[in-house]
């Protein structure tokens, strides 16, 4: 059971191309519990994750930062040889959207909340970097976590005279071990907030903190995390997903059917749209009754709630 009066943290696992995910989890947990995300104590990330948190941490819109990603994916898309095509350079098109986006308090707002994962080149180690002294710090902070080897070009960046790679390749969930942390992934597993799966996973593995299904289903966001896909199919179902977060929210946050039902009041709808589609979320009479009658026997909750949000959202 989450736990509202003690410190919570929220960490965002790298995803590539599919952080796009987060549009929809984030927009609905700002959308009807903000204080999840600006009561949080930490907020972590890993590679594209980190990116996320900052824009989180920073209040950087959300939608933009999916219009930044789609940009990207056309960008690369241009190219015959995609992402590994030598006149597109990723790393550079982080750089100048930091550099225009990020307000210039952005490194104050951000010390002592946001925590990025960084990988030391020299051993492989693990580094957590929480402390920026300049805004040009942290984006340097950010690129670090970023780069991936020969994905992202063959000079990595540096911060303080040290050379970093991809944060993810040695912690892609930082504060994972903490207590009371929200962890949110765009592939299946056992992330708090995750793509949930209806097909068969032939095994399950724990890599660099992150859960990880093997299905056929995420060996294509695999995929599509490093080979972008035409922008009209970025916003899958699975990509703005709302039914994850809520699940969440039933499993942890109530523990009784009164908060629960309270929470269901509020929930009129929620529409996030993109460049590509709008996504409605609306709660029916009927189905919120169903929910309920899951809720007052918590016994049954988390074998059934998935089966029940499937017919919940639509």
């Amino acid at each position: 059971m989450f736990r509202w009066d003690k410190e919570w943290n929220m960490s965002f696992a790298g995803c590539g191309f599919r952080s796009i995910y987060y549009l929809g989890a984030l927009s609905c947990i700002l959308e009807r519990v903000p204080q999840l995300v600006r009561g949080a104590s930490k907020i972590g990330g890993a590679s594209s994750g980190c990116l996320v948190a900052a824009a989180v941490t920073v209040g950087f819109p959300i939608e933009q930062f999916c219009n930044e990603v789609l940009k990207m994916a056309r960008e690369a898309r241009k190219h015959t040889l995609g992402v590994f095509h030598p006149g597109f350079n990723m790393l550079q098109m982080i750089w100048v959207g930091l550099v225009e986006k990020l307000p210039e308090d952005a490194h104050l707002r951000a010390s002592g909340k946001l925590c990025v994962s960084l990988t030391r080149m020299a051993d492989g180690k693990n580094v957590l970097v929480s402390e920026f002294n300049s805004r040009e710090e942290l984006i340097q902070v950010l690129m670090c976590s970023c780069f991936f080897p020969v994905y992202c070009g063959f000079t990595p960046p540096s911060y303080r005279g040290v050379h970093y790679m991809d944060g993810a390749l040695s912690n892609n969930m930082p504060l994972f071990e903490q207590r009371n942390t929200i962890t949110m992934a765009a592939f299946s597993g056992k992330s708090d907030i995750c793509p949930k799966e209806d097909t068969f996973s032939f095994f399950e593995v724990q890599c660099c903190n992150l859960s990880f299904q093997f299905n056929t289903r995420n060996v294509h966001r695999v995929c599509t995390a490093f080979l972008p896909p035409r922008p009209e199919v970025c916003p899958c179902p699975d990509l703005l997903d709302f039914k994850a977060v809520y699940t969440w929210f039933l499993i942890n946050c109530f523990d009784s059917s009164d908060k629960f039902l309270l929470f269901i009041s509020t929930m009129q709808k929620a529409c996030i749209q993109c460049e590509t589609q709008s996504v409605l979320c609306t709660v029916r009479e009927e189905q919120t009754f169903m929910i309920l009658m899951f809720a007052l026997d918590r016994s049954w909750l988390r074998s059934a709630t998935m089966a029940t949000w499937t017919h919940f959202v639509s």
